[in-house]
């Protein structure tokens, strides 16, 4: 019994890992082919098993942003600077968003840490 919950729970992983992985797969096709609400779709999928993955959440940023979704753009472009406080390009499509937002006072913040 004890061997048969242990295969079950590895092929179990092992379903989730390549569901995940045709996810990401998947994200990033639609992303290149600028089909960016299903890329939102399929890369947040596979964010659910990588939370930290700064690729997967500036992709998804970028892709909220080309789609007019400026606060959930703005919203994962915080993550990625949370993870990497740096990333000068969070910092510069922060500053952009922050623009076309109307708060030209963070939109200067933001532009600041890039000089």
């Amino acid at each position: 019994m004890k061997l048969l919950l242990i295969s079950t729970a590895f092929l179990f992983c092992n379903l989730i890992y390549s569901q995940s992985e045709k996810a990401c797969k998947d994200g990033i096709k639609y992303y290149d082919n600028y089909e960016f609400e299903k890329a939102i779709v399929e890369l947040k999928a596979c964010l659910e098993n990588d939370l930290n993955n700064l690729k997967l959440l500036a992709l998804i940023a970028n892709s909220n942003y080309n789609i007019g979704k400026l606060q959930e753009a703005k919203k994962y472009n915080l993550l990625v600077l949370e993870l990497d406080s740096l990333n000068r390009k969070a910092h510069l499509n922060l500053s952009k968003i922050y623009v076309q937002l109307g708060n030209i006072e963070m939109a200067f913040i933001e532009h600041q840490t890039l000089i």
